[in-house]
């Protein structure tokens, strides 16, 4: 099968973001509790953009976004644009970066967050699924529930943004590339 469809991309008989389109995988199902106790599902945004972005309470990186104000207006303007925004914290208790409901829903205050909503991944099995690793770490889902697209570590705002117009668009984003930095989850 993989044969016949290289053969048919190199022969220009598809086009390349069909052939791309093949591969994406499925986002997978996760069911996991926001600061206000609500059990928040990836079928909640079934036929809708979804970003889920991976922070860090205690990460430099990951805070640098906020504190410059650049992570927060982006995310208004993701959720302006129809998007839903999802930050995840994900980091078992009693570990580094481990922070309650209360405490995370502080911290996004504190920061100026504009996400649709915070989740507490106490036990990392969100983080798992998707294998995350490192914070900041953002994941756009397409509206049909494929993951789109990701980056991992220090990244510009500007290529995130560009990604998701692109997502809300239907189109395919070119690939992400971002610094291997960030600060590990300690699931």
């Amino acid at each position: 099968m993989w044969q016949r469809l290289c053969a048919l991309l190199l022969a220009g008989l598809i086009p390349a973001a069909l052939a791309h389109a093949q591969t994406v995988e499925r986002a997978p199902a996760f069911a996991v509790r926001d600061t206000e106790g609500k059990l928040i599902t990836l079928t909640d945004f079934d036929e809708r953009v979804l970003i889920l972005e991976w922070t860090h309470p205690e990460c430099e990186a990951a805070q640098q976004l906020y504190q410059s104000g650049a992570l927060p207006a982006l995310q208004q303007r993701a959720r302006d644009a129809g998007a839903i925004w999802l930050t995840v914290f994900s980091a078992a208790r009693g570990k580094d970066g481990f922070q309650e409901s209360d405490k995370v829903a502080t911290t996004q205050h504190d920061h100026g967050a504009n996400s649709t909503a915070s989740l507490v991944d106490e036990t990392g099995i969100m983080a798992r699924m998707y294998k995350v690793t490192h914070a900041p770490h953002l994941i756009i889902i397409d509206i049909a529930g494929r993951i789109a697209w990701q980056i991992s570590g220090v990244f510009s705002t500007d290529v995130v943004e560009e990604a998701i117009t692109t997502v809300i668009a239907n189109r395919t984003p070119e690939p992400a590339t971002a610094a291997a930095d960030g600060c590990e989850i300690a699931i």
